[in-house]
């Protein structure tokens, strides 16, 4: 695809960050992108026995046409069938097997008494104090390997899932001279800090600092629910003592443990800018580069482009009865900024998203999708949608517009 095919492009405005607009007039029904895989999801444990691992593939709660079961009880892994599994591993590997199945034997098998909630509200400074307490009992590797046997309730092991999948991905880049290439689209964009602000596509598929670039609501959630505090903390304790303390400093002087527990450079370089530049990062094990990216830092950002960046994995068609089956987070198409009449829809089928124009685009018109399904809602119902899933006050043209004919008749105006 030439530069100039490309129907979309990114660009930075004060108001509302980075966000795509189109490159020319658009037709309606143009695909503006395709994403084939997400970078990291989860299939909640709920519907674990009843999705496809591969295709999402849901059946209205029938587990019959699941053929392939080989990995379902350890791994949590279930598929179609033998083309499903096998490009599922040929994509992400056996050794991703194997960490899930390292990772399922945590979770809580019986559901026992419910953990007290003895968080009632939390500010920004404790949740960093929290972070660093947990940061200098991790310097003790004998209370660091306890870790490795505490167990995760339901929710925390899916979203344990997700993490995992997130930073093994990362660690494949780690050791390699470019950033490994999950999942392939039509193309990525360029969000190092060099790239311009209007950007276009290249080719390639996204990495972890495409990932990790995404904006982070972590804070904002756990002020709004004090409890996942825990939960985060928890989630790090298991993923650090079951795959995080495989690793040494290669070399006496390359590197160094930050406040945070995290692996630096002294140039202050992060991991995968690290991997480029340290040959000895090569000769790590796999497990090594595992263990060098389950940071707090890292975990942290996984746990934070979660809320606000991830795409539902809904039973289509999708009507008022379909069932969340989980959630994915597709980077690149994570800079769609929302609108209440958008005109972009999201299209899946299968593990894919495909973007398609609802209605004929201008060149430079601003491209936009709709988060939770709120087009038909009111103006309140809309809002209170938006902040509850995606924590912002939605300031698109319609609902201010809305909000001015709801103001005007308050104050006597027709």
């Amino acid at each position: 695809m030439t530069a100039c095919s490309v129907p979309l492009r990114i660009r930075t405005n004060a108001f509302s960050g980075r966000s795509y607009y189109s490159s020319y007039a658009l037709p309606a029904r143009t695909t503006v992108l395709d994403i084939d895989t997400p970078y990291a999801y989860t299939i909640y444990k709920h519907f674990r026995t009843e999705v496809c691992s591969e295709c999402f593939n849901y059946q209205s709660g029938r587990r019959g046409f699941l053929t392939c079961r080989e990995y379902g009880e350890n791994a949590g892994l279930l598929f179609c069938d033998a083309i499903c599994m096998d490009r599922w591993i040929e994509r992400e590997g056996m050794e991703l097997v194997e960490l899930l199945t390292r990772l399922e034997v945590r979770r809580l098998k019986k559901k026992g008494k419910e953990r007290e909630d003895l968080r009632k509200q939390v500010s920004d400074e404790e949740i960093e104090e929290t972070w660093s307490k947990v940061a200098k009992i991790e310097r003790n590797r004998k209370q660091t390997r306890k870790w490795s046997q505490l167990f995760l309730d339901d929710f925390e092991a899916d979203i344990a899932r997700y993490v995992l999948m997130a930073l093994y991905h990362h660690s494949l880049e780690v050791g390699q001279r470019k950033e490994a290439h999950f999942p392939s689209s039509h193309g990525v964009l360029d969000l190092s800090p060099e790239a311009k602000d209007d950007a276009k596509f290249g080719e390639g598929s996204c990495s972890w600092s495409d990932f990790a670039s995404l904006q982070s609501n972590g804070t904002i959630q756990i002020k709004l629910f004090p409890e996942l505090l825990d939960n985060h903390i928890r989630i790090y304790q298991v993923l650090k003592g079951l795959f995080g303390l495989h690793s040494k400093p290669t070399t006496a002087n390359a590197f160094r443990m930050n406040v945070n527990g995290d692996i630096q450079q002294l140039a202050e370089q992060d991991v995968c800018q690290m991997s480029t530049t340290h040959p000895d990062t090569a000769m790590l094990s796999s497990s090594q580069r595992l263990a060098q990216v389950i940071t707090i830092k890292n975990v942290r950002t996984a746990l934070g482009v979660d809320p606000g960046n991830s795409f539902g994995i809904w039973e289509t068609p999708l009507i008022d009865e379909s069932e969340c089956l989980g959630f994915a987070v597709y980077p690149i198409p994570s800079f769609f900024n929302h609108h209440c009449s958008p005109n972009v829809r999201k299209e899946r089928a299968g593990c894919q998203l495909r973007f398609v124009t609802t209605r004929p685009v201008e060149a430079g018109e601003e491209l936009c999708i709709s988060y939770g399904h709120v087009e038909n809602m009111g103006w309140q119902e809309r809002q209170k949608t938006l902040w509850d899933g995606w924590y912002f006050e939605c300031m698109c043209s319609r609902c201010l517009a809305n909000k001015e004919k709801i103001e005007n008749r308050c104050n006597g105006y027709p």
